[in-house]
C-alpha cells in the first residue's frame, strides 16, 4: 500500500504502484469517503476482483490504513490519499497528488460517496473557504 500526504511517505514505492497500475492495465478508480459504509464497500467490492487500483480520499489516513487491513484490501491495488473536502486547497493538492499518481494513465471510475449531513444542527457550520459546510462538501 502507498501512503500519499504523510511523513512516511516513500517515493520508492510510489514509483513501483504507478509501474504496476500502467503495467498490469488495472482501471484506475477514485473514491470519496472510503473509510466507512458505502465507501468502504465500494473499495472491498472492486478490489476483490483485482480488476481495479483503487486511490480512497479520505480525511484519516490513520483510520483508512485500520480499516484496509481490519477488511483484507489488496494494499497493492489500494492507496489512501488525504482530501478534506471542507477545504478547497485539500481538494486542489489531492487532485495534484491524483495527477502525479496516475501520470499518463485515465481515471476510470469517480465514485464521490463522502458527504455531510446534519439536519439536527440549530446553526450552520461553515468550511474553511467561507461556505455553508453541507453546500461545499456534498
Amino acid at each position: 500500500m502507498t501512503r500519499v500526504s504523510s511523513a512516511k511517505h516513500s517515493h520508492k514505492r510510489v514509483k513501483l504502484d504507478r509501474i504496476l497500475l500502467i503495467s498490469l492495465k488495472l482501471e484506475l478508480v477514485v473514491i470519496t469517503g472510503t473509510s466507512s459504509g458505502l465507501g468502504r464497500k465500494t473499495a472491498q467490492a472492486l478490489l476483490r476482483t483485482g480488476d481495479y487500483h483503487v486511490i480512497g480520499a479520505v480525511r484519516d489516513i490513520d483510520k483508512m490504513e485500520a480499516v484496509a487491513e481490519l477488511d483484507g484490501f489488496d494494499m497493492d491495488n489500494f492507496t489512501p490519499m488525504h482530501l478534506e473536502l471542507n477545504s478547497f486547497d485539500s481538494v486542489h493538492k489531492f487532485c495534484e497528488e491524483v495527477k502525479e499518481f496516475k501520470m499518463s494513465k485515465p481515471i476510470d471510475r469517480l465514485v464521490c460517496n463522502a458527504g455531510i449531513y446534519q439536519p439536527t444542527l440549530p446553526y450552520a457550520k461553515w468550511s474553511a473557504d467561507g461556505h455553508e459546510q453541507t453546500m461545499q462538501v456534498n
